[in-house]
C-alpha cells in the first residue's frame, strides 16, 4: 500500500476514536518529533537573541587587590562608557575588581583569598584578555619579571612616553608601568584590600596589544 494511502487509513481509524486513543496515537507517532522540533526551535531562538543582544567587549581592566568602595560596582565603567564608546548599545567594557592575589605589599590574612581568584586571573592573563592591569607595584613588577607585562616602549611612542616620565616604574632599565598613586578616580571608587594601604604604590601596566588604543584611553581617564 502506498505510504499516503496508509497514512490516510490511519487518520480515518483515529478520527472517531476516544480522547485516550487519540492521545496514545499522538504520543506513539508524533510526540518525539514535536519535542525534538521544540528543542531545535528553542536553541535557534536563544542563538538569534544572543547574536542580537550580545555586546562587543572593547576593553578589560582588572584592579587586582582592590574592592569597590561601598557599592556592588565601581563608578568607573559608566562615565568611561558614556565618554569613549561610540555605540554603548552594542559595545561594553569590563572592569574587574574583588580579585585578591597576595603580593609583596598585600597582607593575605586581612581578606578572603580563594584559589578561584588566582585561576581566573591567570586564565585571562594568558589568553591576552586583560588589557590594562592596576595593582600594587610589587604585584606588577613580579608579573613583569615573568614577562606578562608589556614594556611601555611597545605601547607608547617616545613623545607619548614623555608625558609620564616622572611616574614610570622601571625593571632592569625597562619601563614596565606607570604610577597611579594620585588617581582621584581610583581613590573615590576603590579601596585596597591588603595591608599598608596608606603607603601603597598603585601602578598601571599594559598586558595585551588587543585593544591598545582603548586601554590608553582608560589610563588617561583614570589619570584625570
Amino acid at each position: 500500500m502506498p505510504l499516503m494511502d496508509e497514512f490516510k487509513e490511519e487518520r480515518e481509524k483515529i478520527k472517531d476514536a476516544s480522547p485516550e486513543k487519540k492521545w496514545k496515537y499522538f504520543k506513539d507517532y508524533y510526540l518525539k518529533y514535536v519535542i525534538a522540533g521544540g528543542i531545535i526551535l528553542l536553541v535557534l531562538i536563544i542563538f538569534v537573541v544572543d547574536m542580537i543582544t550580545k555586546k562587543e567587549n572593547m576593553l578589560t581592566v582588572m584592579f587586582v587587590n582592590f574592592e569597590n568602595q561601598g557599592t556592588t560596582t565601581s563608578n568607573i565603567e559608566m562615565p568611561f562608557t558614556s565618554e569613549y564608546l561610540e555605540n554603548p548599545k552594542r559595545q561594553e567594557i569590563t572592569v574587574e575588581t574583588n580579585i585578591y592575589i597576595p603580593s609583596g605589599e598585600s597582607a593575605r590574612t586581612q581578606v578572603n583569598y580563594t584559589y578561584e581568584d588566582q585561576q581566573r586571573f591567570s586564565m585571562l592573563l594568558m589568553a591576552g584578555e586583560i588589557d590594562l592591569l592596576v595593582s600594587d607595584e610589587a604585584f606588577i613588577t613580579d608579573l613583569a619579571a615573568q614577562e606578562y607585562v608589556l614594556t611601555l616602549d611597545r605601547v607608547f611612542t617616545e613623545d607619548e612616553l614623555k608625558a609620564y616620565e616622572d611616574r614610570i616604574v622601571y625593571q632592569n632599565d625597562l619601563p614596565i608601568a606607570i604610577r597611579m598613586d594620585d588617581s582621584q578616580k581610583i581613590k573615590d571608587n576603590l579601596k585596597y584590600q591588603g595591608g599598608n594601604a596608606e603607603e601603597l604604590k598603585v601602578c598601571a601596566a599594559f598586558s595585551s596589544l588587543k585593544r591598545l588604543e582603548m586601554a590608553k584611553k582608560m589610563l588617561r581617564f583614570l589619570d584625570m
